[in-house]
């Protein structure tokens, strides 16, 4: 229910941008922060495709990638149940400076977990080493 109700949001912060061919900068902006507010979700950078790019945790530890158009919304990939609860924090970074963005994932248990580009494990704490 609770991730609807981010897409809703999501959504009507869209809404001016359906009849352009483009997304105005401005609601790039109003998009990044919601997505603050709507933790845990992070905006991922734009590439070279329409639309923008999601990163959404929820409580019951999945993390979804979703991409947001002018023609709805579509799921690029969704993560199994990782350990270590809900999903607390995420944020999108280039660790290894070659370009492609990482996923990093902190869970309620103090878990850290890495995706690289491709959504692949890179790498995952275990909660006595956090």
């Amino acid at each position: 229910m609770n991730m609807r109700r981010h897409l809703w949001i999501l959504l009507l912060v869209l809404l001016p941008a359906k009849a352009a061919a483009e997304i105005d900068p401005y609601v790039l902006l109003n998009l990044d922060r919601t997505a603050f507010r709507a933790r845990p979700m992070a905006l991922m950078p734009v590439d070279n495709l329409d639309g923008v790019v999601l990163v959404y945790g929820d409580r019951y530890a999945i993390v979804r990638v979703i991409r947001v158009t002018d023609r709805g919304i579509q799921v690029l990939w969704r993560s199994s149940a990782l350990e270590g609860g809900a999903i607390q924090e995420i944020l999108v970074e280039d660790l290894d400076g070659r370009g492609g963005y990482d996923i990093i994932v902190r869970t309620q248990g103090g878990v850290l977990y890495v995706f690289d580009e491709t959504y692949s494990s890179r790498w995952t704490t275990v909660n006595e080493n956090f």
